[in-house]
């Protein structure tokens, strides 16, 4: 236990597997009189214990600050990065696990214990091998005049792999917490309505920010993305959110609310997520990894997707321990993006339902070409935008 090295002071100290956290804290304790360091090779058979919420979620988020009082560094292997194994002992081992056995043992991915997942997890693996860096950083702050505006910072909660394009229309949807230090985060996530792939992520982390001000945040994010379409989920705390940005900004994701009482229905702005429209919001995100390109660019909404679950009750949502402000942030936006009017050039998927429906292969052949012409010109403006750098 942990008295049994109590008042040493040690350079190193390198566990096998995972820790009980009173021994992990003790572990901290002993190292600060020589400035040790603590290293931990941890296969999470265990689910999503302490270490899960405590280092890797703060981790992922890099907000480039010392975590739980330490700097640190997370490396991801897999089996078969270990050259000493023999390979074909391996492979029978690894094609006789399941395949959350699999993800666990073989590639070190945190998944929950309880429920059944939601989403397929070996797709959401296959996407976080290839999950891109951002292009930029960035963070939402009030300029000279008290407007919130978009600044570059390399420490900035504002995640970037597009910049808005002035030919492209964007819709963006919001996830917004109530700002409790040690509550859930707020997420902010903004779609190309083009081609569907996420462009931008804003993610409060562990720095809890008052609903009123993620308001301006969200705010700012739509306008700077060419004036995008804003949605936001409604339940609970959220009408401080909707207060600050309903009568400033007009296009909004707006739903069919009835009225019991009157047996009438009239339109409120906002998504609220309930027995109905919770499963709407998640097939859009379930049919977005049945494409080729699901468009998913953010590791953290990966990894949610990992631990969102359906549980014994039949309820799906994050895991215990576990978060899915990203999830739903980025299944509202799917909504926006397919609920309020187009505007502006027609999506691709319009262009591809105009192509299905047509039974006219001339009429065929126009649209492919008017395709081809428009991806043609947004690899030529692409070079533009991207020597922009972080120079906005």
């Amino acid at each position: 236990g942990r008295d049994a090295f109590a008042s040493a002071a040690v350079d190193k100290i390198v566990w096998d597997e995972k820790v009980p956290e009173d021994i992990f804290n003790e572990g901290k304790a002993r190292i600060i009189d020589r400035g040790g360091s603590m290293t931990m090779a941890v296969t999470p058979t265990n689910g999503l214990s302490w270490l899960y919420e405590r280092l890797f979620l703060p981790w992922m988020n890099r907000h480039e600050k010392p975590i739980d009082g330490l700097s640190i560094d997370w490396f991801e292997f897999s089996i078969f990065d270990n050259p000493f194994l023999n390979p074909e002992m391996r492979d029978k081992v690894v094609a006789s696990w399941s395949e959350e056995e699999r993800l666990v043992r073989a590639f070190g991915e945190f998944i929950p214990i309880e429920g059944s997942p939601v989403f397929k997890r070996m797709r959401l693996h296959e996407l976080l091998t290839r999950v891109p860096e951002p292009i930029a950083r960035a963070e939402i702050r009030a300029d000279d005049a008290g407007h919130p505006k978009v600044y570059p910072d390399p420490r900035g909660r504002l995640w970037v792999w597009k910049w808005p394009r002035s030919e492209r229309a964007y819709a963006a949807g919001w996830d917004v917490a109530g700002g409790l230090v040690g509550g859930d985060a707020t997420t902010g996530s903004v779609v190309d309505r083009y081609d569907g792939r996420q462009v931008a992520e804003w993610h409060s982390g562990d720095r809890p920010e008052h609903p009123g001000l993620c308001a301006e945040y969200a705010l700012a994010l739509a306008r700077f993305y060419n004036e995008a379409y804003l949605g936001w989920e409604v339940n609970n705390h959220r009408h401080v959110f909707s207060d600050r940005i309903a009568d400033r900004y007009s296009k909004l994701l707006y739903r069919e609310d009835p009225d019991s009482m009157r047996g009438s229905s009239h339109a409120k702005v906002g998504w609220r997520t309930d027995q109905k429209s919770r499963p709407i919001l998640i097939a859009s995100l379930k049919e977005r990894l049945e494409r080729d390109e699901p468009g998913i660019m953010s590791r953290g909404t990966i990894s949610e997707m990992m631990t969102f679950i359906r549980k014994p009750n039949a309820k799906e949502e994050a895991a215990d321990g576990a978060r899915d402000d990203r999830v739903i942030a980025l299944g509202v936006a799917d909504r926006v993006d397919a609920e309020c009017a187009a505007e502006g050039p027609r999506t691709k998927r319009d262009i591809e339902a105009i192509v299905r429906r047509s039974k006219d292969p001339r009429t065929r052949a126009m649209h492919e070409s008017k395709e081809r012409e428009r991806e043609a010109r947004d690899r030529r403006y692409a070079p533009e935008h991207e020597e922009l750098g972080t120079d906005w």
